[in-house]
């Protein structure tokens, strides 16, 4: 995750008075950072769910299988989906599972490559492994997503000349 993504979540949480106890992140292998940090370890339960094991993941698990919410449960606070949306053609999925897992009341934050960012791996070199996806996201691909998924309170924008794209929505 770059700078402009983990600055993002802490703002939005910021101005949101956001202070979850349950965290579920998708996507939450530790490849260059982790919004972790932005919640303290003795008020927050931390959830991650990602397609391999390391650093950061609780569950190793596709976090657009049907079975995430069967698995890991709902009522969560926050769900986070950090630059993860780019690498997986499985987007509109992953926004419903979020959806899911949420309590009445929750907010998803997810931040994926907008239109202008360069082609990256999952690793962040700029070459893709065999067999990787990715494709880049718009604004309005994002939106219908969400709002596809059962969201209807929140916003979609660009960030850094296009290169990032941000949501954020409640869960009526």
């Amino acid at each position: 995750m770059h700078w402009e993504a983990f600055q993002y979540v802490g703002v939005t949480c910021h101005e949101r008075a956001v202070r979850p106890q349950r965290v579920l992140e998708f996507g939450s292998l530790i490849v260059n950072g982790s919004a972790r940090a932005l919640f303290p370890q003795e008020e927050t339960s931390y959830f991650g769910i990602d397609l391999l094991p390391g650093l950061g993941v609780d569950l190793v698990l596709d976090a657009a299988d049907v079975r995430v919410t069967e698995i890991v449960g709902d009522g969560f606070d926050l769900v986070l989906c950090l630059e993860v949306l780019e690498h997986t053609a499985s987007g509109p999925a992953i926004c419903r599972n979020a959806f899911r897992a949420l309590r009445q009341g929750g907010i998803f934050i997810v931040t994926a490559a907008g239109p202008k960012r360069a082609v990256h791996s999952i690793s962040g070199e700029a070459k893709l492994l065999p067999g990787e996806h990715y494709a880049n996201i718009a604004s309005a691909q994002l939106l219908w997503w969400l709002m596809s998924a059962g969201f209807v309170e929140g916003s979609v924008t660009e960030g850094r000349a296009g290169q990032d794209v941000y949501g954020h929505f409640v869960k009526p």
